[in-house]
Parts: structure tokens; C-alpha cells; sequence
């Protein structure tokens, strides 16, 4: 605003009166110092912050300037996320003491992606800027997953003449995944390095980026300068959560091609296919595995059972293996699987029962060592299980009868009769217990008698009852 001027009043004195006096002018304004005296006012910039692409799991700290424009102390009430904002954000660092007259400092704040996507927010500023207590800082970041993909990795330039040609190959650096891939640098290692050369291509400056569904090609050459076998590694370093270092193999000058890789061999000796177990018993679990590009122990091998891993298994010099692990209840698959240096696996897998330690198990009665050898009796039989009726055979009649499942438990008492109904022969095959495919519990022995004399089992004082029980035994069931 400019000073109202008033006119000048002269006054002029005679000379003998003294010297002449100007008055000067008089001012009726008020100055700007008067009117912003104490104002408050914010500066932010910029006025929003940007992550832009972030790899899951680390943290990206960026700031704003803020900065008093006015006069006297700014100061904040509250500086915090709202509530909309992604909790992957947070507040590194705010000028909790305020701000003085002309000065700036710096709000920091911190990016850490939990998952794939974009997160949003604001920081809400509240001041005492009368004009504008109240001012957020949008916030928006993408949380990405690089993920290298080297194509090949191993390479094999055969044999080589020294110091008269090189061969060379390409390997291919793809960015798959989430976001873009970063290679921070690549550099061979390794005895035979110094007969290896990388060339990419000449945009190629580390850091690089490759863009996510794109590809860098490198050329590896091999160069020897005698005819020994020379192996090395190119090593590549990128911003690949899970994968940092990606090592491409390289050999030169050797006779076997590395590229091709025989996976282990290998084999479930026991349990067999088909065997019952109990879920509270550890089984017993033995595996043998070959690999003829690999030396045994340094295999990675383990036993599943339904696929989820139940022991560790350690080959010896030889490949066996032995474990023991508890089982899941029903029927389980059970799996032997060696991992060699290449990532090729071999495995071998087997069905087994597994019954649940406190609940009934099936049982079958058998007439001889294994479970499916049939019964024969001369005439009748009957079972009893705990004293109800399990099964009988009454047609008063020779007969040959299947062998005989039931469910029942360690401690039930079985209960076996067998009557000659028609004069002449009493029989029955011995009788076993069995339950899966090893276990067996023997009850009776075989009964042979006849009257007849023409018959091979004639016993001359046998005299019936017909009819009439020739065996009447009890057990009490102890397998498994």
C-alpha cells in the first residue's frame, strides 16, 4: 500500500531571524509488518509422495519439505495416517517442535509392501494455520515381486581347440513375476573364469532394468587357452525377493555334457503296498536311491505321507535309508522323494491302512497262514464275537467258506465251534488270525477224525456225538 503524501508546508524566516526550518512530511499509513504481524502459514511440497513400484518386504522411505511461510512458530497438533490409509505405510519422521519464522524442515514417511498391488493413504496434517488447518498428504505406492527367470542354466561348450576359436551361447535374463526386474550386476567366478567372457548388449548399464514380460540377452564365450577343462559360473544379482543370486553354470573343454542330468533312482523297500499299521505306532521306513550324476549323500531326500512330510532321510555311501515316522489315519500314501543338484527328483510311493489306535480294526479268519486261504469244515462252524453271533455255517453239510472280515479290538474275546452233524468224519482246517497283510494270531489246529475206515483220518474209538460240537475253544484277540 503506498503512503499517503500530505502537501509540504515551508516557512521561511528572515535572515536575521536564524535559520531556515523544513518540516517534513507527515505519513498516515500502516505498514504490511503491522497487518501479517504473527500470520502462520504452511509450505508442503511437493504436495504428495509417490513409492512407485516397491518389492514386497522392503522398506522405501521418501519426504516432503515443509516450511513456515509466515511469522511466528508453526505448530502441529497432529501429524498421523487416516484411517483409509493402507497400514503398509508409516511415519518415519515429523517436526514434532514446530516450525520457526522462515524455516523448513522435513515429514519422512515409509513404504513396506505386504503383497502384490497398489496401497493408498493420506497424512492429515493439523496445524495452527488459521487459513488452512487441515491439509493431507496423499500417499500411493504398488507393492510388486520380481521374479528372475535364466534360460539356461547350465551351459556346455564341449571341446574347444586353444588359442584357435571360441564358442559362444546366449542366455536369457526374463522378468516374470510382478513389476519390473533390477540386475544390480553380473560377473563371473570360479578356477576357469578367466576363459569366459559376458557381452550384453551396449544400452546395458547397471543398474539395469528389464521390464516385467521382457528379456535381456547376454552372450557367454568361451575362449581356452589350453585344452584342460575349464568350468565357471556367471553370477547375476537382481532385486529378486526369493532368488537374489541366479548362478548359470558354464564348462567348457569336458567330454560329458552337463546339460543333461539322469534324476535319482529310487525305491521304497519297506513298508510293502497293502500293509495295515496303527496311527499312535512308528513305522519303520527303509528306501534305497542310485543317481549315477551324483554322489548319494549329498542327495536332499525325506518321506511324505499325503504329501506333507513325516521324517528326513540321509543316504549312506550305498543309498539306504532308514527312518521311522507315525502315520495319518486311512489310506495313506507314502512317498520316498531325493532331490538332486540339478532339481530332478526321483520318488517311489506305496499305499498303506493306517487304523486309529482307539477305535475297532478289521480282522479276517482264514483256514491256513496267509488271509485268503478259505475254511473247510465237516459239517458246521460258528463264530462269536464277545458272545453275540459273528457267523456260522449250518447247512449240515461239508463245506469250504471264505474267509471271514470283521471289525473288533485288541482284548475282545472270539469264541469258535465246530459240530459233526453226519456220522462218519468230523473236520476243520487249522485256523489263523490275521490282521493286514503281517500279522497273524493262530487258533486252532486242524481237526481230522472219522469212523470210517476206508478214510485217512480213521480213528477207531470215535463214536460221534452226531451231532455234537468236536471243538469249542476261546481266545482273546492280541494282534497287532
Amino acid at each position: 500500500m503506498l503512503p499517503l503524501r500530505l502537501p509540504l508546508r515551508v516557512v521561511r524566516f528572515a535572515p536575521t531571524l536564524g535559520p531556515v526550518v523544513l518540516l517534513l512530511p507527515l505519513c498516515a499509513c500502516t505498514g504490511d509488518l503491522n497487518v501479517n504481524k504473527g500470520r502462520i502459514e504452511m509450505g508442503v511440497s511437493p504436495t504428495s509422495i509417490d513409492f512407485g513400484e516397491v518389492v514386497n518386504g522392503i522398506a522405501k522411505t521418501l519426504g516432503v519439505a515443509v516450511t513456515n511461510d509466515g511469522y511466528g512458530d508453526l505448530m502441529f497438533e497432529s501429524v498421523a495416517l487416516d484411517g483409509l490409509t493402507s497400514s503398509d505405510f508409516a511415519i518415519v519422521e515429523y517436526p514434532s517442535e514446530g516450525i520457526g519464522h522462515g524455516e523448513e524442515a522435513n515429514l519422512l514417511v515409509s513404504y513396506t509392501p505386504s503383497g502384490e498391488g497398489q496401497d493408498f493413504g493420506n497424512v492429515e496434517l493439523i496445524s495452527n494455520d488459521a487459513d488452512n488447518p487441515t491439509f493431507l498428504l496423499p500417499l500411493v505406492g504398488t507393492g510388486v515381486q520380481p521374479e528372475i527367470d535364466v534360460d539356461p542354466e547350465t551351459i556346455s561348450f564341449g571341446i574347444v581347440p586353444a588359442n584357435q576359436l571360441s564358442a559362444s551361447q546366449s542366455v536369457s535374463i526374463g522378468a516374470v513375476g510382478s513389476g519390473d526386474l533390477v540386475i544390480q550386476s553380473m560377473l563371473l567366478n570360479g578356477d576357469g573364469a578367466a576363459y569366459f567372457s559376458v557381452a550384453a548388449p551396449t544400452e546395458y548399464v547397471e543398474p539395469y532394468t528389464i521390464a516385467n514380460g521382457f528379456s535381456l540377452n547376454v552372450d557367454v564365450t568361451f575362449a581356452p587357452m589350453d585344452d584342460l577343462e575349464q568350468n565357471a559360473e556367471l553370477y547375476i544379482y537382481s532385486n529378486d525377493p526369493e532368488q537374489p543370486l541366479a548362478i548359470v553354470r558354464l564348462f567348457g573343454n569336458t567330454a560329458d555334457d552337463p546339460t543333461t542330468n539322469t534324476p535319482p533312482d529310487v525305491e521304497i523297500v519297506d513298508p510293502n503296498n497293502g500293509e495295515y499299521f496303527m496311527d499312535n505306532v512308528a513305522v519303520p521306513l527303509r528306501g534305497h536311491v542310485v543317481d549315477p550324476d551324483d554322489d548319494v549323500t549329498t542327495l536332499l531326500c525325506g518321506w511324505y505321507a499325503n504329501g506333507v512330510g513325516v521324517a528326513a532321510a540321509f543316504p549312506d555311501s550305498e543309498g539306504n535309508m532308514t527312518s521311522d515316522a507315525l502315520l495319518p489315519a486311512g489310506d495313506t500314501t507314502v512317498t520316498l522323494r531325493c532331490l538332486d543338484a540339478a532339481g530332478d527328483r526321483g520318488e517311489d510311493s506305496v499305499v498303506l491302512t493306517v487304523w486309529k489306535h482307539d477305535e475297532p480294526v478289521q480282522y479276517v479268519i482264514s483256514g491256513g497262514a496267509t488271509s485268503f486261504e478259505f475254511i473247510s469244515v465237516d459239517d458246521d462252524v460258528a463264530f462269536f464275537l464277545n458272545g453275540a453271533p459273528l457267523y456260522a455255517d449250518s447247512d449240515n453239510h461239508p463245506s469250504n467258506l471264505a474267509p471271514i472280515a470283521f471289525d473288533a479290538s485288541v482284548g475282545d474275546e472270539l469264541r469258535i465251534i465246530v459240530t459233526d452233524d453226519n456220522a462218519c468224519d468230523a473236520y476243520a482246517s487249522a485256523m489263523q488270525l490275521h490282521w493286514g497283510t503281517g500279522d497273524a494270531q493262530p487258533l486252532t489246529d486242524t481237526v481230522c477224525v472219522s469212523s470210517c475206515e476206508t478214510h485217512s483220518c480213521y480213528d477207531p474209538s470215535y463214536a460221534g456225538p452226531w451231532p455234537g460240537a468236536v471243538l469249542d475253544e476261546t481266545f482273546i484277540i492280541a494282534i497287532p
